[in-house]
């Protein structure tokens, strides 16, 4: 992923900040625009957010940013399949450059929905100690001279 420098990562921090003072917004909107915020900051093509189902032990996309946001809410990850999956067990975050090479990539979502990913940065979300679920960054847009 892209070096952020502290300027614009401030400001980024200070927009999803303000984003959560916003009291007329609802949590799914909530998450919806700090997802996109850190995104834009991060300069990821695509990213979303799984959060694991108590029940299942699933991680279930909750939000997610592009064009094919909408189609992955049909879908979850089961418990230690794919980079989501290794993060969600360990606790620590992965990033894969050519994931096609990674023997830890859960393809089964990508060939379904018809979308190419080369790269990922996949971080878990930990309250306390527990990992509740990952925030995953997909392809590093191309970089402007």
């Amino acid at each position: 992923m892209k070096h952020v420098d502290n300027q614009p990562n401030i400001q980024a921090l200070r927009k999803i900040s303000s984003l959560f003072a916003t009291a007329d917004l609802e949590i799914d909107q909530l998450l919806s625009l700090a997802i996109e915020t850190a995104t834009e900051t991060i300069g990821a093509r695509n990213s979303s957010l799984l959060l694991v189902d108590d029940n299942s032990g699933h991680l279930q996309f909750y939000q997610a940013s592009g064009q094919k946001k909408i189609q992955l809410k049909n879908f979850e990850i089961p418990p230690g399949m794919g980079l989501a999956g290794a993060v969600l067990e360990n606790g620590k975050p992965i990033v894969s450059n050519e994931v096609v090479n990674d023997p830890r990539w859960y393809s089964y979502i990508n060939e379904k929905i018809s979308f190419q990913v080369t790269a990922i940065a996949t971080l878990p979300l930990i309250i306390d100690t527990e990992v509740i679920g990952v925030l995953q960054f997909l392809d590093k847009l191309a970089e402007t001279p």
